[in-house]
């Protein structure tokens, strides 16, 4: 129903140094102890649960993947390496790289000096990009078995025609999805045989069809071959790049960027009145939403559903920043520092963090942690 066609590079620029460095491990447990009434009947309260930091830092936008429960695939480098370049801010330590974590035995495994730049068992895509020799390299395949592709130039026509998933990892025809989407869509690619999302005109499209009713966002079933208006609409504004499938709630999670049924003509932003909204989305188009308490949080970015409730990155950023759960009833705040990633493990244990502690001064590293809410808290 889908057929995937050769992935379309864009070469970016991204410094990769070279040199070996040591891992230190360490693990401990953080306590936020803060009270303030939130509205809603919720309360900031304290919240303790273990976790882990191996010293490991992410690049500034390196990827984060859990391969099962216990291996962190991610790309960056270590904190105990001194060789980094200078006047660069957050830029990874030498011979940063794409590993493998195993917060199990404490062992850390280099893949390779590519970068992972979209992780699938099935489908992963990697680059290896040094501007200064004018490399750029990039390669695809099956985990493990990718092979090096020669990048395509093509022309604005083909690639409004095709769309990437984040999902799959894979670049596909409009024309060949079921059924056929015009290039002037928001979609996102869901997991094979899940079909695809319909967010609402791209940018580009005309007055006429950003008006057009009604404007829900639609399931276009691939096995079914039906298509199933769901609950949210366009004018909550869904990146098709945010869409994530969460293996432990077996559904998509939606983070819409605006509040619904605001005027459109009027700034939007989420208020104690209208608080942050995330959607869990079913293949079969059931859906399920959940609305996270204003404050302290102010808004919900990476939202990822975990055993105890729902983590996320939220707050002002120069107050009250941090790593957040919302246990349906509580908003605890975890770890302080801006989040700039988050991967939640298969069984809904354990959360990867990639957060910046110290994000008010210039160039502190984006450090990588591990919280276990199986462990214990409160």
């Amino acid at each position: 129903m889908r057929k995937a066609v050769p992935m379309n590079f864009t070469p970016f620029l991204m410094s990769v140094a070279r040199r070996h460095w040591n891992r230190v491990h360490r693990t401990g447990a953080l306590a936020i102890v803060l009270a303030v009434t939130c509205p809603f009947g919720a309360a900031l309260a304290a919240a303790t649960y273990p976790v882990l930091d191996a010293g490991y830092r992410l690049a500034r936008h390196g990827k984060l993947y859990w391969l099962d429960d216990e291996r962190v695939l991610f790309y960056g480098g270590s904190a105990d390496q001194g060789a980094k370049r200078t006047g660069a801010a957050n830029t990874i330590p030498a011979a940063g790289g794409t590993y493998i974590w195993n917060i199990a035995t404490g062992s850390l495994e280099h893949v390779s000096e590519w970068e992972i730049t979209c992780y699938h068992p099935d489908y992963s895509t990697w680059s290896l990009v040094r501007p200064a020799k004018n490399e750029y390299r990039f390669k695809a395949g099956k985990f493990g078995q990718e092979i090096e592709l020669s990048p395509e130039k093509l022309t604005v026509q083909q690639r409004t025609q095709r769309v990437r998933s984040e999902i799959t990892c894979k670049t596909y025809l409009r024309s060949e999805l079921v059924p056929p989407s015009p290039g002037l869509r928001k979609l996102a690619i869901l997991r094979e045989g899940d079909g695809y999302l319909d967010l609402g005109p791209n940018l580009g499209a005309d007055a006429t069809e950003r008006r057009a009713k009604p404007q829900d966002v639609v399931l276009y079933q691939a096995k079914a071959r039906s298509a199933v208006r769901l609950q949210m609409t366009w004018g909550e504004d869904f990146s098709a790049s945010e869409v994530i499938y969460s293996s432990y709630r077996s559904a998509y999670v939606l983070r819409p960027r605006k509040p619904r049924g605001l005027n459109e003509t009027k700034p939007q932003r989420w208020s104690k009145d209208l608080p942050p909204t995330v959607y869990l989305v079913w293949p079969n188009g059931r859906t399920e939403s959940v609305s996270i308490p204003y404050s302290p949080a102010e808004f919900a970015s990476e939202p990822r559903p975990v055993n105890v409730g729902w983590i996320f990155g939220g707050g002002n950023f120069y107050r009250a920043s941090g790593l957040y759960l919302f246990d349906g009833k509580i908003v605890s705040k975890i770890d302080s520092g801006l989040v700039m990633n988050i991967a939640a493990a298969p069984g809904g244990c354990k959360a990867a963090v990639a957060i910046q502690n110290r994000h008010l001064e210039m160039g502190t590293p984006i450090n990588l942690k591990v919280f276990d809410f199986c462990g214990g808290g409160r």
